[in-house]
């Protein structure tokens, strides 16, 4: 069992990703569309992503990502 530490590792790191997307407002599916041409595999990607982030719009879940920026800038005076 030498691979368990390994598949913990990548679990934890899908979450992660998971979790920022829910909070990323629209900035996954911008950056998604301004990635380099890769043929049909970037047209696939493109697909899933805007499925998933209607799903994400669906669940009513904020731009979290803004909001913590918005609040730095308040509070540190930068905007």
């Amino acid at each position: 069992m030498r691979d368990r530490p390994m598949i913990r590792f990548v679990f934890i790191l899908w979450l992660i990703i998971g979790l920022a997307w829910l909070g990323s407002g629209e900035r996954f599916i911008d950056w998604a569309f301004g990635m380099p041409e890769m043929g049909p595999v970037d047209d696939a990607l493109l697909a899933v992503l805007v499925v998933l982030d209607e799903w994400r719009a669906a669940l009513g879940i904020g731009d979290g990502f803004g909001a913590l920026r918005a609040l730095l800038h308040a509070v540190t005076g930068l905007g």
